[in-house]
């Protein structure tokens, strides 16, 4: 394993704003990968169906917090940041635009749904008659939808054990219709992928950029 050391504010000054918007990306590639690494260990677990929907749930509202993070931060910053990707190579700026598509409501990979879904992931439901009586609770919709299917609650002999296998059944009705729909989950994960492969270049293309010196491989 190759391990590389340096001084943080030589490398990311908190003065220069590409310094910071990278930091971020690190962050989020950080979460990436962790999550990815999750849905693995997953397959080995009893209660690995309800771990991957709750991160797939979690990679949907991630998806959309950090397009509109990236967003955000070129209206913030847009001479420095839009200069900054313009500089990428191609093959990142290619997964940039793939990346930024999901939020493009002209592109064909355009997923509307993501910003709701965040609000009932990240954001948990909001309970309030008002907004029952006019159709717009998620939790009571979800709820209702999924009222006809039979589910579970299993435990044993600790509260670590105790899963409510009912709530993961509300919970996927908060997800778009994957069986009608099936190409949503796969345009998420191609968009996912892209997300992680396009933070992946800038952030190597960053760090290469550095003085020389700056950063130093351990032996």
């Amino acid at each position: 394993m190759a391990r590389y050391r340096f001084q943080i504010g030589a490398v990311f000054p908190a003065d220069d704003p590409i310094a910071r918007f990278v930091t971020v990306l690190a962050m989020m590639s950080n979460y990436w990968h962790r999550s990815m690494r999750a849905i693995d260990a997953s397959m080995e677990d009893e209660d690995g169906p309800g771990i991957r929907l709750m991160l797939a749930r979690q990679q949907a509202a991630f998806y959309y917090e950090a397009t509109k993070f990236i967003v955000d931060s070129g209206r913030s910053f847009p001479s420095e940041i839009k200069s900054f990707i313009a500089s990428l190579d191609e093959p990142t700026k290619g997964h940039y635009d793939r990346t930024m598509a999901g939020l493009d409501t002209k592109s064909p990979h355009y997923q509307g749904w993501l910003k709701g879904h965040r609000n009932v992931t990240f954001h948990f439901p909001l309970l309030h008659p008002e907004r029952d009586a006019h159709g717009d609770e998620k939790i009571a919709n979800a709820l209702r939808d999924a009222a006809s299917l039979e589910s579970t609650i299993t435990a044993e002999d600790t509260i670590g054990s105790v899963r409510f296998e009912f709530a993961d059944e509300v919970g996927v009705q908060m997800l778009p219709d994957i069986v009608n729909n099936p190409d949503v989950m796969a345009e998420l994960s191609d968009a996912t992928v892209a997300l992680g492969l396009f933070m992946h270049g800038a952030l190597l293309q960053y760090v290469e950029s550095r003085q020389p010196g700056a950063i130093v491989a351990e032996p």
